[in-house]
């Protein structure tokens, strides 16, 4: 990657700098643990360093004698000072070094390698034996008085043993992803043609990317361009011929969308058509690359983990559930308002299956402007890697924010209760808990859960400072409800059932026929979105046409398959968990706590739960 150039403003030092310089001049800590943002590129003095060089550099060029750099991967050097003795086994050298010689620094690299997390009976002697060593060096006074330093460099506290972790002696510190001001300046130095609205524009869609990632996107760097460059430059040429800044915008795309194909190239260029693209403005190009390629290197750095949420409509989208759209709604203003105080810390979406809670978490996702992504299955059989897998997703979201957080079936995800799988459910949701009620992420990260079974749920995370907000959903309780819901299905899919004829109406046929046909079915919303897929199936089959008796025959020939029963017991749960009682629809509101235990009582034992 080439070097900015030294004409940039100024950075100012990172607060986890001054963190470490206070840390250790009070004597609290010798050894210092820094993860998280550890693989990204500094700036300093106008260039981007490492995070050694920047520690070298900022912190320990010049005050100690000897620096040494450790790594599994690639050994012992020096920074600065006497060479490391390469016959020696490397921790054992660092530690005669550490003990009898003032002013030296070691830096280790990969610390997760050589101090891992898992259980002492299962680790190898060498294992044992490298983590004694660093607690014996965390309490040795030598250390300490001796004006000597220890960074240990890992990406997730996970990955280290716990041992260390609950050592008082040793310091953790987190590199935090870069925040607005920092990609603001680095986005600067990658283009200065761009104005200030601009940079700001663009380092709000960057949130999540790493300096590094965003430099190399936006950067003037021959030496980070594919062997292919030649022909994709030529291809975008081709596909923008004829608009304004043609050559230009050209050889900024091909930056953008290296190591994509000729095809992904064309859809981002001219999607839905195989026209040369005119007057497409070239920030708005830019900036819709950006998006694209950062919700890939995301993607690919939460290996999968998390998915984008990409909905095609808002609220307006929904049909029936008057009072829960007015609700998601207002908070949708607040969330595009930047009205934090009435911002909920979390949604929690509940009902029973095919109510609509995820169309409906969506649809809210869109209203309220803002990204989202899902999570998706981060368990794992290893040890420790499940745990590892939700700090890598909840440090990517907060990076990102403003986000929503969405996590489909909370009860199955979280899954798991007591031992049952060595304690990992309960420390992943402790730690979603603690995350949860951090007031910090109000209005950055917004946690929705669905679930048709809270009760499944830990009590405590349900409790509000962590979901503010419980919004119920049941089934459309009349045939106007549910005519309604259909119309809306009908006008995603881009269908109507065709008016009455003159004929119909002669007859004495009702306008409101769909309320009539549909008054007695209790289907549910996702029931009658396969209803009205027959109805068009139907149509289909026949001259095309989605008339009054095509609906009617779907209607008549369609079977829902249900558990009574249980749909009766997440309805209860529903309305228990509601956080409001202006949402439940009328036959819910006026009943009495007493009233619904009782109900819930009875149909537990039906169902033998």
């Amino acid at each position: 990657m080439s070097t900015p150039s030294p004409s940039a403003a100024p950075v100012a030092t990172p607060a986890w700098v001054d963190t470490v310089r206070r840390r250790y001049l009070s004597g609290d800590a010798s050894v210092f643990v820094l993860y998280r943002n550890i693989y990204d590129r500094i700036l300093m003095d106008g260039k981007f360093v490492e995070l050694e060089q920047y520690l070298f550099r900022s912190l320990l060029e010049g005050k100690k004698k000897r620096v040494l750099s450790h790594s599994i991967a690639s050994g012992t050097s020096a920074l600065a000072g006497r060479a490391f003795d390469a016959e020696a086994e490397p921790l054992e050298g660092i530690e005669q070094a550490l003990m009898h010689e003032s002013g030296t620094a070691v830096v280790i690299h990969y610390a997760g390698s050589l101090f891992p997390a898992g259980d002492p009976g299962m680790m190898t002697m060498h294992d044992r034996q490298a983590i004694a060593k660093l607690h014996r060096w965390s309490l040795s006074p030598q250390i300490g008085d001796s004006d000597n330093v220890v960074f240990l460099l890992v990406e997730s506290l996970t990955e280290l043993n716990a041992q260390i972790l609950s050592n008082p002696r040793i310091a953790t510190v987190e590199i935090p992803m870069p925040g607005q001001a920092e990609r603001e300046t680095t986005i600067r130095m990658a283009d200065s043609s761009l104005h200030a609205d601009q940079v700001t524009r663009l380092a709000q869609q960057a949130s999540g990317l790493r300096l590094v990632q965003l430099f190399g996107l936006l950067g003037n760097d021959a030496n980070a361009q594919a062997p292919n460059d030649a022909e994709r430059e030529a291809l975008i040429q081709e596909l923008i011929a004829g608009t304004e800044d043609a050559e230009a915008r050209a050889k900024q795309l091909t930056k953008l969308t290296s190591g994509q194909t000729n095809e992904q190239i064309r859809h981002l260029l001219q999607p839905g058509s195989k026209a040369p693209a005119k007057g497409n403005n070239a920030f708005e190009e830019i900036a819709a690359l950006l998006r694209t390629r950062k919700r890939e290197l995301v993607t690919q750095e939460c290996f999968g983990l998390i998915e984008f949420v990409e909905p095609k409509m808002g609220l307006e989208g929904v049909g029936g559930m008057t009072m829960v759209k007015a609700e998601l709604a207002a908070i949708a203003a607040a969330v595009r308002s930047g009205t934090v105080a009435r911002i909920p810390m979390g949604i929690l979406v509940v009902g029973p299956m095919g109510s609509g809670k995820t169309f409906v978490t969506k649809a809210f996702v869109r209203e309220a402007g803002i990204p989202a992504v899902m999570l998706k299955n981060i368990r794992s059989k290893w040890v420790g890697a499940t745990e590892s897998n939700l700090e890598k997703v909840l440090a990517m979201v907060k990076a990102m924010g403003p986000i929503a957080l969405i996590i489909d079936e909370g009860d199955r995800s979280l899954g798991g209760e007591g031992d049952e799988d060595g304690g990992t459910s309960s420390r992943v949701t402790a730690r979603l808990k603690e995350f949860m009620s951090d007031t910090d992420n109000r209005g950055q990260v917004l946690f929705i859960m669905m679930t048709n079974r809270p009760d499944k749920l830990d009590a405590d995370m349900k409790r509000p400072g962590r979901f503010d907000t419980k919004i119920p959903l049941f089934f459309p309780e009349n045939g106007a409800e549910r005519a309604n819901i259909v119309r809306v299905i009908l006008k995603r899919f881009g269908k109507a059932v065709e008016p009455l004829s003159q004929q119909e109406q002669d007859d004495g046929a009702d306008e409101a026929w769909m309320e009539a046909a549909l008054e007695d079915t209790e289907f549910s919303n996702a029931e009658l979105e396969a209803l009205t897929l027959l109805s068009i199936d139907l149509a289909e089959r026949g001259d095309g046409r989605l008339t009054r008796e095509v609906f009617l025959q779907a209607a008549v020939d369609y079977m829902p398959t249900r558990d009574t029963l249980m749909i009766e017991y997440m309805e209860l749960l529903a309305i228990s968990e509601a956080s409001r009682r202006s949402l439940l629809p009328e036959k819910f509101k006026h009943r009495t706590t007493d009233e619904l235990h009782a109900e819930m009582k009875r149909v537990r034992a039906q169902l033998r739960l």
